[in-house]
């Protein structure tokens, strides 16, 4: 096994069906590094109370929506009783290991849609909703995480406010709850009467 961290660590997410049977869908595609393992060394706190430990990220595969799921060595399991996990559970709790699994494995974007044969087309979903700016007329611009990539100046983009309200409405209005809300950002107007 190449590049495998030493030490395990803890992820919040439930324990699902094994491998086999888990978020199962005809014609998913499945790929990966099947012989690089990255191990988890971080705890997840947002899911649903327990912590689960994880012995190594095995694989990853495709879901119909674009998604992708990894497929989780549970501690105290057999590697066969490995099971598929979203890919944003992960980096919710174990950011920076599921960046290095995807540099182990040669890239997350090239990994995905430029390497295989019958590649899908390039679908990117919104991990979080960063930081805003004003911008005249089109109202606000937002940097913007995505899942599966780093909060870091390479990764992070710039998107208009319709776009996000499009792609990713339930992140955006996240983040306007978490700074007070929309309205507390733009400019009021004067009363100005004229005579």
């Amino acid at each position: 096994m190449a590049d495998m961290a030493s030490a395990k660590g803890l992820l919040n997410i439930p324990a699902k069906d094994n491998a086999a049977g888990a978020r199962t869908n005809p014609g998913e595609q499945t790929s990966g590094p099947k012989n690089d393992v990255t191990e988890i060394t971080e705890t997840n706190q947002d899911y649903d109370g327990e912590e689960h430990e994880v012995v190594a990220l095995l694989d990853h595969r495709m879901v119909e929506d674009g998604s992708v799921d990894l497929l989780v060595h549970w501690a105290g399991e057999s590697a066969e009783q490995a099971t598929w996990e979203p890919e944003r559970e992960i980096q919710l709790g174990a950011a920076d290991l599921l960046y290095n699994y995807w540099q182990n494995a040669g890239g997350r974007t090239e990994v995905l849609f430029h390497t295989p044969k019958d590649a899908p087309p390039e679908v990117y979903h919104v991990f979080k909703v960063l930081h805003h700016e004003r911008q005249r007329p089109r109202g606000f611009e937002f940097q913007v995480q995505w899942v599966g990539y780093p909060a870091s100046p390479a990764d992070i983009t710039v998107e208009p406010e319709p776009k996000l309200k499009k792609i990713a409405p339930t992140a955006l209005t996240e983040y306007w709850n978490s700074l007070g809300g929309r309205n507390r950002f733009l400019k009021k107007k004067r009363n100005v009467k004229k005579l």
